[in-house]
């Protein structure tokens, strides 16, 4: 056992040493450079998913409307509830992918990927909710409305996760080294 000397604890008359200067770099934010980066790759893949349906072929652009079609009468129609189980079962993929990639010193690469992806994904859903617009089924002020609130809210949380999971992985780069 260690003895330790508790004897400046009774002592009214004890300076404590004075506590270090703080330092001058700004408050920790989430907003990074890392950020900025997954947020580039986010509207990269979102523009790139909908040039993509543009030179789809009509078979395809037909069956991916029906499917958009259905999943907003299955929204319109589900409580507030429903929509948030949904939509938390949609994205907790991709975040628990990223999580996992936070313990992984060689995952890199795999961080813009993910995010582009993520992108990609609404960039389509965004692309067929035009398609609907113009073949006058729905209103696309209706679509967006639906389908905005969690594109947004997904992009940001999927983006400062990805930020905060790259850097536990640099710190596992530097450990190993």
């Amino acid at each position: 056992y260690t003895s330790i000397d508790l004897s400046t604890l009774r002592d009214p008359n004890f300076k404590s040493s004075p506590s270090p200067k703080p330092s001058h770099r700004a408050e920790k934010s989430f907003i990074g450079r890392w950020e900025v980066c997954f947020a580039i790759c986010y509207l990269a893949g979102a523009v790139f998913g909908a040039y993509l349906t543009r030179d789809l072929p009509a078979e395809f652009n037909d069956g991916l409307i029906t499917i958009f079609s259905n999943f907003l009468q299955a929204r319109a129609d589900q409580s507030l509830r429903q929509t948030v189980v949904f939509s938390l079962g949609q994205v907790i993929f991709p975040l628990g992918f990223l999580f996992f990639l936070g313990f992984c010193a060689i995952s890199l690469p795999f961080y813009p990927v993910t995010i582009f992806f993520m992108g990609l994904g609404y960039g389509v859903s965004l692309a067929a909710a035009v398609a609907e617009d113009a073949a006058g089924n729905l209103a696309l002020w209706k679509a967006l409305l639906i389908m905005a609130p969690f594109a947004i809210g997904c992009a940001l949380v999927a983006i400062v996760a990805a930020g905060c999971s790259i850097r536990l992985s640099l710190q596992c780069i530097r450990q190993l080294q």
